[in-house]
């Protein structure tokens, strides 16, 4: 039960923590790894090409792990 609280936690600072990135960010993350759509998949639903849906996840990523970490 307290791991499943810790979770919970994590979880909460998290979605609280991609509110706080650019929107296009905040975007791609929940389209990838909440909805588990494909790079090729996102890109067409942002309407960017491919790359950039990398490039811009993998700077979302690096920026939300800053945030987490300068949280706790």
């Amino acid at each position: 039960i307290e791991e499943k609280m810790i979770r919970k936690e994590a979880v909460h600072t998290v979605l609280q923590k991609l509110k706080q990135l650019p929107s296009l960010y905040g975007e791609i993350i929940l389209l990838r790894y909440i909805e588990g759509f494909s790079v090729a998949q996102t890109a067409r639903i942002v309407g960017k090409p491919s790359l950039v849906v990398r490039v811009t996840q993998h700077r979302a990523i690096k920026k939300l792990q800053q945030l987490c970490k300068d949280y706790g």
